[in-house]
């Protein structure tokens, strides 16, 4: 069809030929309207002029940069950071306690499902914290 309405309320996927350059075809994930602005989008990239790299002076070759290390900061960081990891494990062994009783999920009001709900927003804390600890010594130990 060469009705671009109808061909862009209905494509998912657009065949075309591209003859720039070695002619070829191409899939485009999206409908003829995407497949144009996406080409249009390359145009504009191939025509921007890079900038040329500018000469380091010798004066800011003189600057050293800034050692990477484990800052005091970065230190005081890990500290807190297993503190609320710890205090995390011991809210979400609480939970696990309230979740094991069998009366749980006896009723609608029963502490269970809130203690669920509790337990995933506290282990999904935990999971971040642990991910940004690992961070941080993984930095400790590139320091060393």
């Amino acid at each position: 069809s060469h009705d671009r309405f109808f061909l862009d309320q209905v494509a998912t996927h657009t065949l075309a030929w591209n003859a720039a350059g070695t002619p070829l075809w191409e899939l485009y994930e999206g409908s003829p309207s995407t497949v144009k602005r996406l080409r249009e989008q390359r145009a504009m990239e191939a025509t921007v002029v890079k900038p040329e790299m500018t000469r380091i002076s010798p004066r800011s070759e003189a600057v050293k940069p800034k050692k990477p290390g484990f800052s005091q900061k970065e230190q005081r960081q890990v500290k807190e950071i297993e503190t609320q990891m710890s205090a995390l494990q011991e809210h979400a062994s609480t939970l696990d306690a309230i979740l094991s009783a069998p009366s749980a999920f006896l009723t609608a009001e029963a502490p269970g499902h809130q203690a669920l709900k509790d337990r995933d927003t506290a282990m999904a804390a935990l999971e971040a914290l642990e991910l940004e600890w690992l961070e941080l010594e993984e930095k400790r130990q590139d320091s060393n």
